[in-house]
């Protein structure tokens, strides 16, 4: 317990000091529906509101556990390309 205090203790040093040339990083690689999310800067809540959907079903598609499928797909790769187009969409 004391070693992962001693730990801990370095790594907030580390932070503190700027000295982060050893610090381990982790990149997170976001689906091509929550990078088009975020380039619009809408919430899950209301940008599944203005795709005519459900929450759930849009964190199924983040998430990759479902995948977009028709028309619905047809869009989002739209969207991709073209996010701005976000705010033409009457929800």
């Amino acid at each position: 317990m004391i070693e992962h205090a001693d730990d801990f203790r370095d790594t907030l040093m580390q932070i503190k000091t700027g000295n982060l040339k050893n610090a381990r990083t982790t990149k997170i690689q976001l689906s091509p529906i929550t990078e088009t999310r975020h380039a619009v800067q809408l919430s899950q809540p209301k940008f599944a509101e203005k795709l005519g959907i459900s929450v759930n079903t849009l964190r199924s598609w983040e998430q990759g556990l479902r995948k977009p499928s028709g028309a619905a797909k047809t869009l989002l790769e739209l969207l991709h390309r073209r996010p701005e187009l976000i705010h033409e969409l009457h929800a």
